[in-house]
């Protein structure tokens, strides 16, 4: 069963978000998408992450905008962003909602395992091996929170990606990899400008037939 707490929580969460997006980083470090049971609320977080990611602000004009791009603003969601956005409450830090939202996704996952473990027990599986398993897939649902938040950290600093040098030809990898091996910058750097130069000087002597009667010519 869904409690009202519940429900005022996430959205406390997300209203704190848009009305502090200063603060919205602390709410970004403890909570994940899945931890939230309203869909509309889903939505919205997983907008807050991407704009954190792009170095934007969690301000009402950059989550509708973000939510009406991707299809997912409705009038009812539209309405009750704006409602959060004016809304005033009682002045407890993001990261209070944030953990009260965390400990109901903790709760919602351990009732899961209990019921299942329950359900088990009925169908006559052994006591023993239950409480081994129950003991083992708490443990996991602990550690999973923690390594679900360190992962999607990770996801949000790591923009950066190598250039893929391995799909070039080993004449054009080894002249990027000793140019900008010389100069000292990234193989992106050196790789870029080459591709278009290659692009040029194949002109139009070659295509790419992607499929029957269309074929697309070496332009960069």
């Amino acid at each position: 069963m869904i409690s009202e707490t519940q429900i005022i929580d996430e959205w406390t969460v997300i209203s704190d978000c848009i009305t502090k997006p200063d603060e919205s980083p602390q709410a970004l470090e403890i909570l994940t998408v899945d931890m939230f049971l309203e869909p509309g609320c889903r939505d919205v977080f997983k907008v807050f992450v991407t704009l954190q990611a792009d170095g934007l602000p969690t301000d009402i004009n950059h989550t509708v905008e973000r939510l009406e791009n991707a299809g997912h603003l409705t009038q009812i969601l539209c309405d009750r962003l704006h409602h959060a956005a004016y809304d005033v409450r009682a002045p407890q830090p993001v990261a209070y909602y944030a953990q009260r939202v965390l400990e109901h996704h903790r709760k919602r996952c351990a009732r899961d395992i209990l019921l299942r473990h329950h359900a088990n027990l009925q169908n006559g599986h052994p006591l023993d091996e239950t409480v081994t398993e129950l003991q083992d897939e708490l443990q996991t649902l602990q550690v999973n929170v923690v390594v679900a938040r360190a992962r999607r950290r990770s996801d949000l600093n790591s923009g950066y990606r190598p250039f893929p040098l391995h799909v070039l030809p080993n004449a054009v990898k080894g002249f990027i990899g000793t140019a900008s091996s010389a100069i000292g910058c990234d193989n992106s750097f050196v790789a870029l400008p080459l591709l278009a130069a290659a692009a040029s000087a194949i002109g139009t002597t070659r295509k790419l037939m992607v499929k029957r009667g269309w074929f697309v010519p070496s332009i960069l």
